[in-house]
């Protein structure tokens, strides 16, 4: 005989709680052994998990063209606060060679 480590089987017939379940053994020389296993019964609906895709959709022109506008957007701005941040530095610089 096979040494069983797994069993299953339908509990649709019976109702939800905490069960005992005990397992008696004999073997030949009349020595026994007495398990108890709980167990519980939750016939509670569970939502399988979703799968995502790993698939991704093409990006919609409409994002490029806004992703696109950003990025022209940010070194236009960048642009604009460097050249001042040089022009007030050349501007103080001749402020204090005038001292």
């Amino acid at each position: 005989m096979d040494d069983v480590t797994f069993h299953s089987f339908n509990v649709t017939g019976i109702d939800d709680g905490v069960y005992d379940l005990k397992i008696m053994a004999v073997d030949l020389a009349e020595n026994e052994q007495t398990k108890i296993i709980s167990f519980n019964v939750d016939h509670t609906f569970v939502q399988e998990p979703l799968v995502i895709s790993k698939e991704r959709e093409p990006a919609s022109e409409n994002n490029l063209l806004i992703i696109i506008s950003a990025i022209i957007v940010a070194a236009i701005v960048i642009t604009v606060i460097v050249k001042r941040i040089r022009k007030t530095s050349t501007e103080n610089k001749i402020l204090k060679e005038d001292l």
